[in-house]
């Protein structure tokens, strides 16, 4: 179950703030896969492998430009004790603010 952001939140500008990923823990889970992407992107933005049930992306330099910064979407799935991956969660959208 994703927690945080919630549907439709809007994320601040990658060098304007840290985004933050929070959802619910998986009895047994080993790990966890998280996966952040635009809309249109051919790859995603974040797709890291998580020992708990949260993820900070902390400030960077960038921006991302009017035309991408909605629809994002973020999913994650858990690693079981036996080595195999859960399916992925529902996906959840987010938007990215106006650079300041």
């Amino acid at each position: 179950v994703l927690i945080e952001p919630q549907e439709g939140a809007t994320l601040p500008q990658p060098k304007d703030g840290s985004w933050r990923f929070d959802w619910a823990d998986v009895p047994h889970a080993t790990a966890y896969e998280i996966l952040v992407q635009g809309r249109n992107a051919k790859f995603p933005l974040v797709r890291r492998r998580a020992s708990e049930s949260s993820l900070v992306r902390p400030p960077s330099n960038g921006y991302i430009i009017s035309r991408h910064q909605r629809g994002w979407t973020w999913r994650v799935r858990a690693l079981d004790r036996g080595g195999n991956w859960g399916a992925w969660s529902k996906e959840r959208t987010f938007d990215v603010g106006p650079r300041k």
